[in-house]
């Protein structure tokens, strides 16, 4: 944790005692309120006539925004690095603005038909990231509370999910450039190397839904013999049973399977003092599956039954 701090904030609190005053307050609050609302609906209008941008248009401005938003954040993580001064705290707010006025730039992309997934993804993205900012903002300028810090991580985490999803996405169909790269490597080129080691994560995006119900089925490997060992086998009701070399289908490990189709791991959760499995899914095609466990690093090629 970084060094807290506590800022400290005086409210004067002044008391109303006339009534003429309260309703004057109230109306003033009322109105202010009202023109809030009018200009948040008046800039939802003002997105809605921005015409759709092409394909290309769409690309090269996720691009820019892409490095924007990672430089912004690593100079947010430099200011967060020394808060001694009011002066540094400062900076750090406004390292914190700079990082809000790329979010307003995503979300006022107005992206073509093909797009209309990724740029939901990164809508989604950008609410998580201002409620991280906002909470960051808090524990700045109110809190200095390592709970207050850790909830905005926990918000800049999931957004974080969200928009390398995206860009998953986009990838399927664009070679980007990789970020904080010298310009030479591309998305093509990462998944080359990744075929090299025996991963395919296209695959995987495109043939695993958000559910993962693809997953259902008995998974295993052939022996030497010609017979089908089975390892894993998932339920459509999200129970799992583990088991080990040729113990099928006694003594099963159980539990239960979740897929998380924005990191695209498989996790296996047990009753008791068994770990958990966080399994990063590297392939899916042709009924075979290749999972990776984050923890131990090994990996585990798997065919489905009947194949």
């Amino acid at each position: 944790m970084k060094k807290q701090f506590l800022s400290m904030i005086t409210i004067t609190t002044i008391l109303l005692t006339m009534s003429g005053c309260q309703v004057i307050e109230e109306f003033k609050e009322g109105y202010e309120q009202e023109m809030k609302k009018q200009e948040e609906i008046q800039q939802k209008v003002e997105k809605s006539n921005i015409p759709p941008l092409t394909k290309n248009e769409y690309v090269s401005e996720i691009v820019t925004l892409q490095t924007e938003l990672k430089d912004s954040f690593t100079a947010f993580g430099e200011a967060m690095e020394t808060l001694t001064s009011s002066q540094e705290i400062d900076h750090a707010l406004n390292k914190v603005n700079q990082i809000r006025e790329i979010v307003d730039k995503f979300e006022i992309l107005n992206a073509p038909d093909e797009f209309k997934i990724p740029q939901e993804e990164f809508l989604l993205a950008m609410d998580l990231f201002r409620k991280g900012l906002d909470k960051m903002e808090e524990y700045l300028t109110v809190t200095g509370q390592p709970s207050t810090y850790e909830e905005a991580a926990e918000y800049l985490s999931e957004a974080q999910d969200h928009y390398s999803y995206a860009f998953a996405v986009i990838d399927l169909t664009e070679d980007l450039p990789v970020v904080g790269g010298d310009g030479t490597l591309s998305s093509s080129d990462l998944e080359a190397l990744d075929n090299i080691a025996g991963m395919d994560r296209r695959s995987v995006l495109l043939n695993i839904s958000k559910d993962g119900h693809e997953l259902v089925g008995k998974w295993g490997f052939f022996n030497d013999d010609g017979t089908f060992n089975i390892s894993i086998v998932i339920h459509e009701n999200g129970q799992y049973e583990g088991y080990g070399n040729g113990k099928y289908p006694n003594d099963p490990m159980e539990g239960t399977w979740n897929y998380n189709y924005l990191k695209r791991t498989l996790v296996f959760d047990h009753v008791g003092d068994i770990r958990s499995f966080n399994m990063d899914v590297q392939s899916f095609k042709d009924n075979t599956i290749r999972l990776m466990d984050l923890d131990s690093l090994r990996t585990f090629d798997y065919v489905k039954e009947g194949q």
